[in-house]
C-alpha cells in the first residue's frame, strides 16, 4: 500500500472510534466493532512500511489503545485485538 493510501485508512479507523451508530446502541455491540477497528488498524501496521506511522497518527493509536486497556477487562476479544495490535506495534517499531 502506498503511503497516501494508508494515512487516509488508518485515519478513517481511527475516526470510527468517535462515531456512535445510533441511539439505542448497546455496549457489548459498541465493545465489538472497537474491537474489530483494532483487528483492522493490527492488520493495516503489519501489511504498511517500516516506521510508516507519523507521530501525530501513532500518539492517537496510543491514546485509543490505552483507553481500550481500560475497558477491555469485560471482553477478552478486545484485550485479544489489543495484544496483537501491541505486538505488531513492538516489531514494526523495533527494526
Amino acid at each position: 500500500m502506498s503511503n497516501d493510501i494508508n494515512n487516509e485508512v488508518f485515519d478513517d479507523l481511527l475516526l470510527k472510534f468517535n462515531k456512535v451508530e445510533g441511539l439505542f446502541v448497546s455496549k457489548k455491540w459498541e465493545i465489538s466493532q472497537k474491537s474489530l477497528t483494532f483487528k483492522r488498524l493490527a492488520f493495516l501496521v503489519f501489511s504498511s512500511n517500516i516506521n510508516s506511522l507519523g507521530v501525530t497518527q501513532l500518539d492517537l493509536l496510543l491514546k485509543k489503545m490505552t483507553e481500550g486497556f481500560k475497558n477491555a477487562n469485560k471482553d477478552s476479544e478486545m484485550s485479544q485485538q489489543l495484544f496483537l495490535l501491541s505486538r505488531i506495534l513492538m516489531i514494526k517499531l523495533e527494526t
